[in-house]
């Protein structure tokens, strides 16, 4: 946190910045996670009961966490940098 820069959490003021900071990410965090919890809930409500595939919403979310990490994992380490091509960037769709 940049505050802590000009007011050290050993102040007031710090402390309050400081307490700020931590409870409203965490208010946000709460908010995110109970968005994403009623979007679930809601596509799993509204699919037809007789689709060509059943809601599975967990397979879905498990394996989209893995190819971000993948993604993530890959940006770090330099391609591009060197003789050898660089290989396609991550997609997530198409």
């Amino acid at each position: 946190m940049k505050g802590t820069w000009f007011l050290p959490a050993t102040t007031a003021i710090g402390a309050g910045l400081y307490s700020v900071a931590l409870y409203g990410g965490l208010v946000l965090f709460g908010g995110f996670l109970l968005y994403d919890t009623q979007k679930i809930i809601y596509r799993a409500e509204t699919h037809p009961v007789y689709a060509m595939q059943p809601y599975d919403p967990v397979n879905k979310y498990v394996i989209f966490t893995v190819y971000m990490f993948l993604c993530a994992s890959k940006s770090g380490r330099g391609y591009g940098a060197g003789p050898e091509p660089s290989p396609t960037p991550c997609r997530l769709w198409g």
